[in-house]
């Protein structure tokens, strides 16, 4: 983060966990916190990544506010959701404000489109919640496929993806478009992924919460990748 210098790393010496980001380094402090700020120190349970140390911003230019938000009785809440295993090394699982709340679970779409992209047709994956009837999120998935593979549909995807994950992990749909939208470092704009998804939904005359079938029909997202 911009507003951290690198706070954690698997140790030179020790154990390597491919995957973790490792534990605090020297003079920096780790916990994880629930939404009311108490400390989690169960194994395997998600929570705010939050750091303390020397290396850390002093606030946000003019921004009061928004260092009041961030920083809090000397610790930098970060906005980054993770869990600790056993040994102590942290696991990160997904950006705060991007987690889904799918069947009574928290979902990272990250996991989820990791999984898609195992699947030699996908060149990319997005996948994103949106608002469900009631309470919670259904999960929209929409990939580009790479060349060659065109003839591959939807529901082949979605069988793979039901296949590799957890129940409460499964999307929704899955549908292809040509492009994802995407912001200017590049990565994938979730907002306006988030927008296509419902704009999808009002096409056909539906309300959010309505369960979707996948299609292999291309939406222009109207923005390069």
């Amino acid at each position: 983060m911009t507003e951290l210098q690198i706070y954690a790393m698997n140790p030179p010496e020790g154990p390597q966990k491919a995957g973790s980001i490792g534990v605090a380094i020297w003079a920096m402090e780790i916990s994880l916190v629930d939404d009311d700020a108490r400390t989690i120190d169960t194994p395997e349970t998600i929570g705010e990544i939050r750091v303390r140390g020397g290396s850390m911003t002093a606030g946000y230019w003019q921004d009061p506010d928004r260092t009041a938000v961030a920083i809090r009785e000397g610790w930098f809440y970060t906005g980054d959701l993770a869990y600790r295993d056993a040994d102590g090394y942290y696991w990160f699982f997904a950006r705060k404000s991007e987690v889904i709340h799918c069947r009574g679970k928290l979902v990272s779409p990250v996991q989820v489109e990791g999984v898609l992209y195992q699947h030699p047709a996908v060149r990319q994956a997005g996948v994103v919640g949106i608002p469900e009837r009631g309470s919670g999120e259904a999960m929209r998935a929409f990939v580009v496929l790479g060349r060659g593979d065109a003839a591959v549909d939807c529901q082949g995807l979605l069988e793979f993806a039901r296949a590799h994950l957890g129940t409460e992990q499964w999307p929704e749909s899955v549908t292809v478009v040509d492009r994802l939208p995407a912001g200017p470092t590049g990565k994938i704009d979730r907002n306006a992924l988030k927008a296509m998804a419902l704009e999808a939904l009002r096409a056909r005359g539906d309300q959010p919460g309505t369960p979707s079938a996948c299609t292999t029909k291309k939406h222009e997202s109207g923005q390069g990748a």
